[in-house]
């Protein structure tokens, strides 16, 4: 994958898409993911690989636990991710804004229509409600962004409950 060029891209992924999904992988969306994909595996697999581990490991903290918004999109045709990960994630994080859609799938649901989601992430941050900043305090502005999840001195972060369970 390290030297795909985007209609290598294109006809790999084939395979792995459902046909909602099918129309997505455009020559240029193909050839921009194919140049991110080329630069994040420039040294190596190591942190594809470590992120798929990271599933297998404790994540450091419990889902219970999750004070901040969490927005989970879930798409039932993803032939990528399971269904039930979405499903899941929503019945384990408190109050999670859950949008699981049986039309979608992996790539309709991140190139499609996203305006639905920065609807949403507006309002929570207009309500004062950013990711890491407690609750009713302070305006947005003031708070800092931060992962949820645990630290690894040798290899980095653990887990980011937005890359997760967010969008996904």
């Amino acid at each position: 994958m390290r030297r795909a060029d985007g209609a290598g891209l294109r006809t790999g992924l084939a395979p792995m898409l459902a046909a909602v999904d099918r129309t997505f992988p455009t020559a240029v969306v193909a050839d921009e993911l194919a140049s991110a994909v080329a630069e994040g595996l420039a040294h190596g697999a190591c942190g594809w690989i470590d992120d798929d581990l990271a599933f297998l490991e404790p994540w450091g903290f419990l889902l219970q636990d999750v004070q901040v918004p969490a927005f989970i999109r879930q798409g039932a045709q993803d032939l990528m991710v399971p269904f039930a990960h979405g499903r899941w994630l929503a019945a384990h994080i408190p109050g999670a804004d859950a949008e699981l859609d049986s039309g979608q799938g992996h790539m309709s649901l991140g190139l499609g229509d996203f305006s639905p989601v920065l609807d949403k992430l507006t309002a929570s941050w207009r309500s004062g409600f950013a990711p890491g900043c407690p609750a009713g305090r302070g305006q947005p502005a003031a708070c800092t962004s931060r992962s949820v999840g645990t630290w690894s001195a040798s290899r980095g972060p653990q887990l980011d409950l937005y890359s997760v369970g967010v969008f996904q």
